[in-house]
Formats: C-alpha cells, sequence, structure tokens
C-alpha cells in the first residue's frame, strides 16, 4: 500500500498511471483485468484506456458499450457519484445483474463478469474511471476489497495527476491555489469556496486572478485544463 500511497516515479508512466500502480493495485486485489481511462460519454469517446490483461474486442462493440452505458449495471451511485466505490451487484443481485443488457452484450462476451469501479470527474463531461474485474467462476469483491481501493481511492488519484505533471509541466501554484483549483474541479462557485475556506468573495476573486495569471488563462475551464492536462 506504502508504494501506491507514495506513488515514486519509477519512469514506467504509461497512458494514465505508472505500470507500477496497477501491478501493486493488482497484488493487493486480486482480479483478472483491470483498467484505468479517461473517457467522455456524451462524445462516446476514450482518451486514453490503459490496463493489465485487458480482453481484446471488436470496435463494433464500442457502440454497443456506448449505447447501453446510459443504463448500465448501476456502478454509479445518483447521490455521490465520484465519492464512492462501486462494484456491479450493488444495485442489482447477481442473477438480475447478469441479465441486464450490459452484461449480456458486453461484459459476459469479454469474460469481464465481476466488477470493481472507482470514478472520478475530470473536468466538463469528462471521467476518469479505475475497474478491476474477475472471471465468472471467480468469487465476487468483497468489503475488503472495496474498503482498500476506498483507501486507496485519494492516492491513486494524486498518482495520475503526478504523472501528467511530469508529462505537461505546469507553473508553481501555492497550496492554497492548489486547493482553490481542486475545489472548482469539484464545481463549488466563488461563494461556496468562500465559505469552505472561510475567507471572502473577494478573497476567492484575487486568488483566481493570481491563478489565472500563473497559469497564463482567462477563465476557470482553461485553468483547469491547464493544471489537471
Amino acid at each position: 500500500m506504502l508504494r501506491i500511497a507514495e506513488a515514486p516515479d519509477l519512469g514506467d508512466d504509461g497512458d494514465g498511471l505508472p505500470w507500477s500502480i496497477l501491478h501493486e493495485l493488482r497484488g493487493l486485489v486480486r482480479c483478472e483485468v483491470i483498467e484505468f481511462g479517461s473517457f467522455d460519454a456524451s462524445r462516446r469517446s476514450y482518451f486514453y484506456d490503459q490496463g493489465l490483461d485487458q480482453p481484446a474486442y471488436d470496435p463494433d462493440q464500442d457502440d454497443v458499450f456506448w449505447d447501453l452505458f446510459p443504463t448500465s449495471c448501476g456502478f454509479q451511485d445518483p447521490a455521490q457519484p465520484y465519492r464512492t466505490v462501486r462494484q456491479s451487484t450493488d444495485r442489482y443481485t447477481l442473477a438480475e445483474m447478469r441479465r441486464t443488457p450490459l452484461y449480456l452484450e458486453f461484459c459476459r462476451p469479454l469474460g469481464l463478469h465481476h466488477s470493481l469501479q472507482a470514478c472520478w470527474q475530470a473536468g466538463a463531461g469528462r471521467e476518469l474511471r479505475l475497474v478491476l474485474h474477475r472471471g465468472r467462476h471467480d468469487p465476487d469483491f468483497d468489503d475488503r476489497d472495496r474498503g482498500l481501493i476506498t483507501l486507496l481511492r485519494p492516492h491513486v488519484l494524486a498518482a495520475h495527476r503526478a504523472l501528467l505533471r511530469r508529462r505537461d509541466p505546469v507553473p508553481d501554484l501555492t497550496s492554497r491555489q492548489w486547493e482553490l483549483l481542486r475545489l472548482i474541479e469539484d464545481g463549488l462557485t466563488n461563494r461556496q469556496i468562500a465559505r469552505h475556506l472561510s475567507i471572502s468573495e473577494h478573497t476567492v476573486r484575487k486568488h483566481l486572478e493570481n491563478v489565472f495569471a500563473r497559469l497564463e488563462v482567462a477563465s476557470r475551464t482553461a485553468a483547469l485544463r491547464r493544471a489537471f492536462p
């Protein structure tokens, strides 16, 4: 767990995470396939899809996946879609899940029979997703597995952000400015940020002006794209 929490730079960066992080995760939570990807569901497109032992599939299955994505196997918690670790049997029993269209038309043909997932919002319309899969005859994920991924979830995100900074360095920001950007990324308004940080809205605006100047941008959206490519 320490190797993931400390996110060492071993020079083995993949598209979204160091490969060593994926291997460490699979060592802690046994699975057949592990994936880390970034996608925009509204545009039906992936920015990247990195993984270990991912099954090969026909490109036509992409359309099947996107067609069924809005009614997928109940991964997302509607109340807190980006703050909980979910699995494919949270909303359904195993038998019910295996009757869903996404399972029958997409997961089963690829041998993805049990899934555990953590998601993060990564800008407007864009998500990051870590998914672990097990085979049909494997046991489902349990509370220990979910607890481990929950504990490691913020460290996985930190490792991802560190990789992006290595790939596309941004000007140095203060800890307060990074905190402000992460609150903006979470969708908070200036007023909500002011309440969260116990400062005035005027101070929030001044912080934002300084952030925009350092990042050489003119909007909140552009600042997020520059800070979190």
